[in-house]
């Protein structure tokens, strides 16, 4: 459709409750452990975190905690440029499974899009590990 972006949506299942798994995705304080494309360091200024990283340095704004499992989260760059990331945690089963849905920027090349998803993927298998080794 005319309009709108490409969607592409990266998961994966965690052997843990969906509320363990919601409150680590949500903390900002927890973004180093398993989210490579933010950096490898955050830290807290009154509603935001800024995190140093890949993309330099960030500001990130994270959903208000809810009962749904929304851990959406906003990325502002140094350019004010803001990407938003729709994260849910669902019940699976036994455990959960996290959904990230990857939104195509305009004049994103094919390559680029696969290369970010790859990424999202990496950082959601890290958080599988990270969780399941708890």
């Amino acid at each position: 459709m005319d309009g709108l972006l490409d969607v592409k949506n990266v998961s994966v299942s965690i052997r843990r409750a969906p509320s363990d798994v919601y409150a680590y995705v949500s903390s900002g304080e927890n973004v180093p452990h398993w989210a490579s494309g933010l950096g490898s360091s955050i830290r807290r200024t009154n509603n935001d975190w800024i995190a140093e990283g890949p993309l330099g340095t960030v500001r990130v704004r994270f959903a208000l905690r809810n009962q749904l499992g929304v851990a959406d989260h906003d990325v502002q760059l140094e350019t004010s440029v803001t990407f938003h990331n729709p994260i849910r945690v669902i019940p699976n089963a036994e455990g959960s499974t996290v959904i990230f849905t990857l939104l195509r920027p305009a004049r994103v090349s094919n390559e680029q899009f696969e290369a970010d998803a790859k990424t999202v993927q990496g950082d959601l298998n890290r958080l599988k590990v990270v969780l399941e080794q708890r």
